[in-house]
């Protein structure tokens, strides 16, 4: 399950519509805590930078009113996730991601604390948002007491365990020219109607947004575009209901290098995720992450 609300720990002071803090804590509904080092509120927009990838989409029908609400925009380092615009200065910016509803300064919790509510005119709030390490990695379990050993993850199973998952496969690609990886998805039949969003990023630092792009493969297996690609991010939606076959895809996407620049060893390179609506009841959490690092000699 994702979050339902948000939580940010601390004192702060809101000055003419702007917010700023030091460092304090970021709480989100079963994922880790994330610490922002400051912020900004004003024109329906919330702007956050955060010490580690919090990556948010909107999985919500846009006819049914579900892409509604004010917008969320969490900063992490040099990276853009999502949807993204390229101003005059030719870096990418992210594109804050619908569905909040509501900032409020809760006097009645210790520490005060503000809290952002995610819009649930819908029943079931379709802002979804992930928190991973500096590794891309998201934490595997809501209860550090579950694992993966004893489930069955047969849709109808008792208890019914449900396990969508993407996963992120590269090629031995240095600088210069492009990097390629292959973004693998699995979704099972839900019990009812979802959407389901792809979306991936990238590190600014060591590509650019001039070349490259995306495609959907043929198959599985397929390692080269049947289609020329498509530049951006990967800008996927799948609407499954219980009557769905499950779904396999995979996608095969190419960042390519800014000029002179080679990856750090260990640095994040490209993150995909897959969002599913908060109403599933995910177990595992960890594979609806996957990440790209660049390698670090042995």
């Amino acid at each position: 399950m994702q979050f339902r609300f948000l939580a940010l720990g601390g004192v702060l002071g809101l000055i003419g519509g702007l917010a700023h803090a030091s460092s304090f804590p970021l709480y989100l509904q079963e994922e880790d805590v994330p610490t922002i080092n400051n912020y900004a509120t004003g024109s329906n927009l919330f702007t956050l930078t955060v010490s580690q990838p919090v990556l948010c989409a909107n999985t919500g029908p846009a006819a049914a009113g579900g892409q509604n609400g004010g917008l969320i925009n969490p900063v992490y380092s040099n990276f853009v996730f999502g949807p993204y615009t390229v101003p005059q200065s030719g870096v990418p910016v992210q594109t804050p991601s619908v569905g909040l509803t509501n900032v409020q300064y809760k006097t009645s919790l210790t520490p005060a604390t503000y809290v952002l509510q995610a819009d649930s005119s819908l029943g079931t709030p379709p802002l979804v948002c992930y928190v991973t390490d500096a590794n891309g990695v998201r934490k595997p379990t809501s209860d550090i007491f579950v694992d993966n050993f004893d489930h069955d993850y047969t849709v109808g199973a008792t208890p019914d365990i449900y396990d969508s998952s993407v996963t992120v496969t590269v090629e031995a690609t240095p600088p210069p020219g492009y990097y390629k990886f292959y973004v693998d998805i699995k979704i099972p039949t839900p019990a009812q109607s979802a959407n389901f969003v792809l979306r991936d990023g990238y590190n600014t630092r060591v590509f650019n947004n001039t070349g490259g792009g995306w495609c959907q493969a043929g198959s599985t297996t397929d390692t080269l575009c049947p289609v020329s690609t498509t530049l951006g991010d990967i800008n996927f939606t799948q609407t499954l209901n219980s009557s769905s076959l499950p779904t396999q895809i995979r996608f095969i996407v190419f960042r390519q290098y800014n000029i002179g620049i080679t990856p750090n060893p260990g640095e994040l390179l490209a993150l995909a995720a897959l969002f599913s609506p908060s109403n599933i009841a995910e177990i595992p959490l960890g594979n609806n992450v996957g990440a790209a690092v660049a390698p670090t000699p042995q």
